[in-house]
């Protein structure tokens, strides 16, 4: 058996790379700079593969400064329909895409990571009896900088590392190491919850599609329900990106998490054909399945550190976003 290799304590460490954690990794950066992060995140990059769609306004003001920058696309109004009824709200409508997010989220602790190094360095060079690279010119004590033998860890992102034990303080990943934190929040997804007493399902497949023609709205279309209401509530949800690329995504309220691709995509395209547009490529493709409980159904998974994301029942009622 491969013995435990522990490394400093940080002040938090965050379990999977995900919208949640990367926004309490903000959050410290922002209100606690000095402290310390560990994220810890199975896959390859950060975010997933996905879109997601907010109100701007019901952003506090404390914290517009710093969810900005994930923003990629923003519209005025938004449209619904629902055949006999027709509305545009007037109210900014705004998106995150996965790779904004993982690139702001990598880039901040790409920063913290290398800001430290060059302190760290800083100090040493004092010791040795030379100026501060920092401030070219101007004599500095080493009392001025961190001592090298700091235990602050600073901040660091590790991707492709699968944790496999989380504690109140400390998690273990797969290869055996262990990683000690004042605290530790587990932000993995609805796979981790446990079965459901009662839930149904917001389950959705979208279409990234680059177009031969422009198309036809500028604003998103929130919800454009069908006439084929087989398999729950079903609607087509829309955001234009740009003049000819669009995300269309056939979305369902159902009681079943029972989702086809091929029967999405036939849907989209008649949707999309119905407009009279023809479609170049489809350049991304993206989908989900989540729980919607009912009540009290919701049984966040027992454990010692504090849950975050999906598992610990931090989405929407009402819609299952999370």
């Amino acid at each position: 058996m491969t013995a435990l290799r522990r490394d400093s304590e940080y002040d938090c460490i965050l379990v999977g790379g995900g919208l949640q954690s990367g926004l309490i990794a903000l959050a410290i950066h922002h209100h606690c700079p000095d402290a310390s992060v560990l994220m810890i995140e199975s896959g390859s990059k950060l975010g997933g593969n996905h879109t997601w769609s907010f109100h701007p306004g019901d952003v506090p003001d404390s914290s517009r400064s710093w969810i900005a920058p994930l923003i990629q696309y923003c519209w005025r109004d938004y449209g619904i329909r629902l055949q006999e009824f027709d509305r545009t709200v007037e109210l900014e409508y705004a998106s995150i895409t996965s790779e904004r997010f993982s690139d702001e989220i990598e880039s901040l602790f790409l920063r913290r990571s290398s800001t430290k190094r060059l302190r760290q360095r800083a100090a040493e060079v004092v010791m040795a009896g030379h100026r501060d690279p920092l401030h070219y010119g101007s004599p500095t004590s080493s009392a001025e900088l961190p001592e090298i033998s700091s235990p602050d860890p600073g901040w660091r992102l590790l991707k492709e590392t699968r944790v496999v034990e989380v504690n109140n303080n400390s998690v273990v990943t797969e290869c055996g190491r262990s990683f000690a934190g004042k605290n530790v929040i587990d932000c993995r997804g609805p796979a981790r919850t446990s079965t459901y007493a009662e839930t149904g399902y917001q389950k959705f497949f979208g279409f990234e599609l680059e177009l031969h023609d422009d198309w036809p709205e500028k604003s998103p279309i929130v919800m454009d329900k069908l006439d084929d209401q087989s398999d729950g509530f079903r609607f087509m949800y829309t955001l234009p990106f740009e003049r000819r690329r669009v995300l269309v995504e056939d979305t369902r309220f159902s009681d079943t998490p029972i989702l086809s691709r091929d029967d999405c995509l036939q849907v989209v395209s008649d949707y999309v054909h119905n407009k009279g547009i023809k479609v170049s490529r489809i350049v991304r493709e993206e989908s989900g399945v989540l729980p919607m409980p009912f009540g009290n159904s919701l049984r966040p998974p027992l454990s010692c550190a504090l849950t975050g994301g999906y598992a610990g029942g931090w989405f929407h009622a009402a819609t299952g976003y999370s």
